[in-house]
């Protein structure tokens, strides 16, 4: 059969005989060989060798997005200005990661350059408001504030602050703790020790001041030192203040306990005898 021969051209006139005439505007030698188009480049694959973490930008600034694991393999997407970080295309996230966890193979030169907006803005880290420490506690007058301390010379700081009520009129304070402790699971059983302050109407008048205490009592008046047992000899000590003036006064009762029984008892009396006063008169019985 005759062979199909294709041209390309425009159509001409016909010829005189009604032949179509084909006009072409160049020919290929028979030298002319076909070129193909040139092959597109492979993308380069980075394949993680570290854990990596996924950012939203090439920085430590961008937030994570994700997370790569050593084994992993992704498309190089993209680059940016920004040195040692190329955005990766993988199979469960697509962000940059830094170079130094991954190798790449293909070469980069083709890979593209992007503008990558700036990272978003640091969070201020909160400032912790530091919790208020509660207000101490605060003895109304005829109550006790009671401190109690884990040592034998009420040095602080106190193991507990505490307001107590009066014992009883007869006994202003009175405790009698045998072998436990005041406050167990807080004072331990031996070498503590405890003061008690408080402020009590007092009549005018002359007053005997009365303590007793297993190891050792002090009691003051409005910071005078009436009794001073320290240590004591386990009996009672009384001692004389005259001239007390009508109305409030501070009180302050000093105990402490090395070992054995413990107890505490302070309290004080008006003497029916008249006196010019104005200071205490030492009287241990």
């Amino acid at each position: 059969s005759s062979p199909t021969v294709k041209l390309w051209g425009s159509l001409g006139k016909p010829a005189a005989d009604g032949t179509p005439v084909i006009v072409v505007s160049s020919v290929l030698g028979p030298d002319y060989r076909p070129t193909s188009a040139p092959a597109t480049p492979a993308p380069p694959i980075a394949l993680i060798t570290s854990p990596a973490n996924v950012r939203s930008g090439p920085s430590t600034l961008y937030p994570v997005i994700g997370g790569l694991a050593v084994g992993e393999q992704c498309f190089v997407n993209s680059r940016s200005s920004v040195l040692d970080w190329f955005e990766l295309a993988c199979s469960a996230v697509t962000g940059w990661v830094f170079n130094e966890l991954y190798t790449i193979s293909g070469s980069t030169a083709e890979v593209p350059l992007v503008q990558v907006s700036p990272p978003p803005p640091a969070t201020a880290t909160p400032v912790p408001i530091p919790t208020p420490l509660p207000a101490p506690p605060q003895a109304q007058n005829g109550e006790w504030l009671a401190a109690y301390y884990g040592n034998t010379n009420l040095a602080e700081p106190s193991l507990l602050t505490r307001v107590e009520g009066r014992s009883s009129n007869q006994w202003p304070l009175n405790y009698e703790w045998s072998l436990d402790s005041p406050v167990p699971g807080t004072v331990p059983t031996d070498n503590w020790s405890a003061r008690w302050t408080g402020r009590f109407y007092f009549e005018p008048g002359d007053y005997r001041f009365l303590a007793r205490g297993a190891a050792g009592v002090r009691v003051y008046l409005d910071g005078y030192r009436v009794i001073d047992a320290w240590p004591n000899s386990e009996d009672t000590v009384s001692n004389m203040f005259n001239g007390v003036g009508e109305g409030w006064h501070d009180v302050r009762v000093e105990h402490f306990k090395q070992g054995g029984l413990a107890w505490v008892r302070a309290w004080w009396q008006k003497d029916n005898r008249s006196s010019s006063g104005g200071d205490y008169e030492h009287r241990d019985e």
